[in-house]
């Protein structure tokens, strides 16, 4: 089964990717974190993620994509709305929407405070272009989970940690 996303804008796009882990932060985590949409995204953050157990948040920013670029997969965080926070972070996923099971093929969980050590800088953006391939040594690896539920379970680690 192959679904037609041509059409859909890249606000819509955005949208899908926001509501799409959002739903799964819930899932693996058992219920535990429960992220909370922004009113304005203005900041640059999308969700709010609430850790029930240590009654801690992280300010996450969301990026999607719904196809690789070949072998890479680009995501654009705009200068503009860019806060190196503490505790901030990126949440970069391409979607598998083409599949009768909707889901994440790879996420890249990277910490604010590191992102503009390991992306190019353009004048409007901080682009990362990691690869997804499996036996890919890129300097995004160490950023990179084959699911949400590997994703989820590092969060928890950091509010545990944090």
């Amino acid at each position: 089964m192959s679904r037609e996303t041509s059409s859909l804008s890249d606000t819509q796009k955005g949208t899908i990717g926001e509501y799409l882990i959002s739903s799964f932060l819930i899932l693996e985590s058992n219920g535990r974190l429960s992220p909370a949409f922004t009113w304005a995204d203005d900041s640059g953050i999308d969700l709010i993620v609430y850790d029930k157990e240590t009654k801690k948040t992280i300010p996450v920013q969301v990026k999607s994509r719904l196809k690789p670029d070949n072998s890479t997969i680009q995501f654009d965080v705009r200068k503009a709305t860019f806060k190196e926070a503490e505790n901030s972070c990126l949440v970069a996923a391409w979607l598998d929407i083409e599949s009768k099971n909707i889901g994440i093929k790879w996420a890249w969980l990277i910490p604010f405070d590191e992102l503009k050590q390991i992306a190019r800088e353009t004048d409007k953006n901080y682009v990362i272009t990691p690869s997804w391939k499996d036996e890919s040594k890129d300097k995004y690896e160490g950023y990179r989970y084959k699911d949400m539920k590997e994703l989820t379970e590092r969060l928890i680690k950091e509010f545990d940690e944090g």
